[in-house]
């Protein structure tokens, strides 16, 4: 609550109009006159207006009892949401996938057919490819074979037949992690496409023995799959680093989600979108000290009902980052002191703003001909393109009670003009993210990040129990670029 008096905006009176003005009021207080005396929430009655020359001081007297005030609504600050879009180029996958695979994966191996004598083979892959299917990724390999048949004859073995199978071998891996930020263990699995006909099929033998190395090689990724949720704790403690604004104020940032949508896969590029949301604060410098630990790992496309559902690809979350600023009751009380118009002949003795729920109650001591207080409210409203704060939806609070009514519709009306410079440094929202991607590039060889950042789109304000609480609201847009897996 804050109160504030100020001069008479009008010239003073001369000196002998004051003495008689001040006999008068004398007098007419001795005889129980016009004035009441005032109470103990009143503004006292000052020097008569130059306007309201002849005119007895106090003409119109009032008392009205303030209105019963709503309490505000504790202070809670905006959540900010920050999409970020990490993209892949396919090749690069196909690029990894293929060191990791030999071309040649067996050569010239020999393995007993039982009856059918003993055959010679070789093995070599072609082109991985990946795909996404059924809410999955899938890395398909295809495979060929040469394959010779021969019978052993004492110490020599007699080629009797030959036949190229093909192949192809997938693994499945899951699109999304779960939430401790792991991914489910790949799967493996394989089919023929060219079949093994040597007098008799062949297939199903092969197919036995090749799903034995399939195990295998689903083991081998299994133990290759990184730990994301240290990666993920790295980023987690980096952003809840203070930022300084001024000599003892900070900016910081309170994380309170993380948040992945299942991965798309484009013509040329593996996307997924990662989200980060908490509360952008301002205040004194260290005086939090506890990190926010990091929760576990939501999927943003996952439903209630369903398990799970897939949202648009072409409506990805939008970023929305709240800078506030706080802005004290006194603060406002300084923009109507020295804005608000009053009617001829009265001025203003008092002044108070506080809260009255979701609106900011304005108490108005006046004195002249008439003399009171009068009670308005009004919702502030912000504009971050100019920096400044309005009062809208003014009106005056029990208008009708006692002479002060129609005065007071006046007065609200007036108070709808008000404006209050408080401007935002957006900028320093741009240079936060900005060093959080710095940070991600750093730990990360072979990733880039584009951040682009369009003006505030629009503003908020709500009212707490110590004045006002605006924000700019930005949409960045960020994106990690990754040219290489493990460079």
């Amino acid at each position: 609550m804050t109160e504030r008096r100020r001069r008479p905006s009008s010239p003073p009176p001369a000196p002998r109009r004051r003495r008689s003005a001040r006999l008068a009021l004398f007098v007419l207080a001795l005889l129980g006159g016009s004035c009441s005396k005032p109470g103990p929430d009143a503004v006292a009655p000052g020097p008569a207006s130059p306007g309201a020359a002849g005119d007895l001081l106090c003409r119109d007297t009032w008392q009205a009892p303030p209105p019963p005030l709503e309490p505000a609504p504790p202070l809670t600050w905006p959540t900010s949401h920050l999409s970020l879009t990490a993209r892949v180029p396919v090749s690069a996958v196909v690029d990894e996938l293929s060191k990791q695979v030999p071309e040649r994966l067996v050569t010239n191996q020999r393995r007993g057919l039982g009856a059918a004598g003993r055959a010679t083979y070789s093995v070599r892959r072609g082109t991985p490819r990946l795909v996404a299917k059924s809410g999955a990724l899938e890395v398909q390999v295809p495979i060929e074979a040469d394959v010779d048949v021969c019978k052993p004859f004492g110490s020599t073995c007699i080629r009797y037949g030959g036949c190229r199978p093909a192949f192809l071998a997938t693994f499945r891996v899951a699109d999304a992690l779960d939430e401790r930020y792991r991914l489910a263990p790949p799967r493996g699995s394989l089919e023929a496409t060219r079949r093994c006909v040597i007098g008799i099929d062949v297939t199903p033998r092969i197919l036995e023995e090749a799903r034995k190395e399939i195990r295998n090689v689903e083991r081998t990724l299994e133990r290759s799959l990184p730990d994301l949720e240290q990666e993920a704790s790295q980023l987690w403690r980096a952003v809840q680093a203070e930022e300084r604004l001024g000599e003892d104020t900070c900016l910081r940032f309170v994380p309170q989600a993380l948040t992945h949508t299942p991965a798309r896969l484009s013509r040329d590029h593996l996307e997924l979108e990662l989200g980060l949301s908490g509360d952008l604060q301002v205040g004194a410098c260290g005086s939090r000290t506890t990190p926010v630990p990091l929760p576990p790992l939501k999927n943003s496309a996952q439903g209630a009902a369903a398990g799970r559902t897939r949202r648009d690809p072409d409506a990805p979350v939008k970023s929305e980052v709240n800078l506030p600023r706080q802005v004290h009751f006194h603060t406002i009380a300084e923009a109507i002191d020295e804005q608000l118009v009053l009617p001829e002949g009265t001025e203003l003795a008092g002044l108070e703003v506080t809260a009255h729920g979701a609106r900011l109650a304005v108490r108005l001591g006046l004195r002249g001909a008439s003399c009171g207080d009068v009670w308005l409210s009004a919702l502030p409203s912000f504009d971050p393109t100019t920096g400044q704060i309005s009062l809208t939806d003014a009106r005056a609070e029990d208008p009708d009670a006692g002479p002060g009514g129609d005065l007071a519709r006046e007065l609200a009306r007036s108070l709808a003009g008000i404006r209050s410079d408080t401007p935002v440094a957006t900028e320093r929202v741009a240079e936060l993210v900005q060093g959080w991607l710095r940070r991600a590039r750093k730990a990360t060889r072979g990733v880039d990040f584009a951040l682009t950042f369009a003006p505030p789109s629009r503003g908020q304000a709500w009212v707490h129990p110590e004045g006002v609480l605006v924000a700019a609201v930005i949409e960045p847009e960020a994106t990690l670029i990754a040219s290489a897996l493990n460079p």
